[in-house]
């Protein structure tokens, strides 16, 4: 609007100028030029229709420059309009990627806290020359109980709230680690809102610019329970080593003890075998005595007296020697080494048949048995075991015996076997205990010591003793021994 005023106003201007000084100067010189009137006339006309063409023709030139400058200028307005347009909608683009962006980065900055707030420690961050911390997550108000705009407010608070007997050590741990630009472990305990004190295990990351620390960042773990762990279990180890140490004192003493048992058993032994036995002798030599000296002055009965009295005499006598013999299997030391059971058993076999020369028994030793074990005592054990099998079998005519052994489940197992007299099988507990006895003394006699031995035996050598039966169709003793069998 303003322009096109200006515009106006020059034009008029100029043609007022250009009217007045034609007006003014014209006539002037008309008269001056021209003395004849019609002559004038004439020229006046001809000088009103130049003016008339020269006015238009100014106003068409200034009309025609002005519509030109006018038309260059509304298109220039109009590309000016279009590349405001255009950049209108770049900047509403570019606004819209700024709240795009911005909504992202609120939802990344939200879903980081929610993760570092799910982390189970404490996240934190200070700044390395303040020592203030910048940031500290919300689980130090679930874990410590302190919130956190109490972290921020001053650069003390680390180090106040660290137990004093850590304090130092933790600080100067912490300090030379970040000088040299090392990421490093603290553990120490830390004093909570209400009081107590928990180990914490702090994870520390240091981070640098120009070679020089200027953060650092970490994690707190609470480890209370395990360092509460860790010295429940010093102190049942120490518990444990006191507890070893009476035991070893313990064992001491009942060794001790022990020994002194032993002597005294020794003694008990040396007593039976010397001052029972003279008595026995005594009884069993003047029954005798009785029996050849005196025959003819004894009726039938006194005679059945006398002998009953030798044969009591004799079995006490089987008796103190099978329980000096099972005594003996306790104290004696173990001597492992290769033993051939097979040659032990035929051994054994074959003195049987000479001490009963008038019975008729068909025995077999099976080849190359052997075992690692204690060979005296292995004699001792086949011993009772083939005496058993050899008295058992007394009443059959086709009495027959055997030893052997197999393998199962990778482990030796040695076996004795008869067709005898067989055991109910509803008694077999009684079978190893000393004394019990599953026969009369007048079926077949014994003393109820001799499988007691051998459990004994068997069980010094880390092994096992059972046995299957039943009545009238013999019997068969199994064991194992710790040694390594073929």
């Amino acid at each position: 609007m303003e322009r096109a005023f200006v515009m106006s106003l020059k034009i008029t201007v100029i043609y007022i100028l250009v009217g007045a000084t034609w007006i003014f100067f014209s006539d002037e010189l008309l008269a001056y030029l021209v003395d004849d009137v019609g002559t004038v006339k004439v020229v006046s006309i001809y000088k009103g229709w130049l003016f008339v063409a020269a006015t238009g023709l100014m106003l068409y030139l200034l009309v025609k420059r002005n519509m030109l400058l006018l038309i260059h200028s509304e298109t220039a307005v109009k590309q000016r309009n279009r590349e405001l347009a255009a950049t209108e909608e770049e900047l509403r683009r570019q606004i819209r990627e700024q709240q795009k962006t911005e909504a992202e980065l609120r939802a990344s900055r939200q879903l980081y806290v929610e993760l570092v707030d799910s982390i189970d420690g404490i996240v934190w961050e200070i700044d390395f020359s303040s020592f203030y911390f910048t940031f500290v997550s919300k689980r130090s108000e679930t874990l410590l109980g302190y919130p956190v705009g109490d972290w921020l407010k001053t650069n003390t608070f680390w180090e106040k709230h660290i137990h004093p007997e850590d304090r130092n050590l933790a600080r100067s741990a912490c300090l030379s680690a970040t000088e040299r630009g090392e990421n490093h472990e603290l553990v120490y305990r830390f004093r909570g809102a209400d009081g107590r004190y928990l180990w914490l295990r702090d994870v520390v990351t240091v981070i640098t610019e120009n070679g020089r620390p200027v953060k650092l960042r970490g994690v707190m773990f609470d480890i209370t329970r395990g360092k509460e762990a860790e010295q429940a279990l010093v102190d049942s180890e120490e518990r444990y080593r006191m507890l070893n140490a009476e035991l070893e004192q313990r064992v001491l003493e009942r060794t001790a003890q022990l020994e002194e048992a032993n002597k005294e058993l020794e003694s008990f032994s040396y007593s039976v075998s010397h001052d029972l036995r003279a008595p026995l002798r005594h009884i069993e030599g003047f029954s005798q005595v009785l029996l050849e000296d005196y025959q003819d002055r004894l009726d039938e009965e006194g005679r059945g007296h006398l002998l009953r009295l030798k044969k009591a005499s004799q079995r006490m006598s089987q008796l103190i020697d099978d329980l000096l013999e099972l005594s003996r299997v306790n104290r004696s030391e173990l001597n492992r080494q290769t033993t051939d059971l097979s040659r032990i058993a035929t051994l054994i076999l074959l003195d049987l048949e000479q001490s009963q020369p008038d019975r008729t028994v068909t025995w077999q030793v099976a080849d190359n048995v052997t075992a690692t074990c204690d060979p005296r005592l292995l004699r001792v054990a086949l011993e009772n075991l083939l005496d058993n099998a050899w008295k058992y079998t007394a009443r059959k005519d086709d009495a027959a015996i055997e030893f052997g052994s197999y393998r199962d489940k990778g482990e030796e197992v040695y076996y004795v076997r008869d067709n005898g007299a067989g055991f109910n099988m509803q008694y077999a507990d009684k079978l190893f205990v000393p004394f019990q006895r599953l026969h009369r003394a007048e079926e077949f006699e014994g003393t109820g010591v001799g499988l007691a031995t051998v459990k004994r035996i068997v069980a010094r050598h880390g092994g096992r003793i059972w046995a299957e039966s039943a009545p009238e169709a013999g019997a068969t003793f199994y064991f194992t021994l710790s040694g390594v069998g073929k």
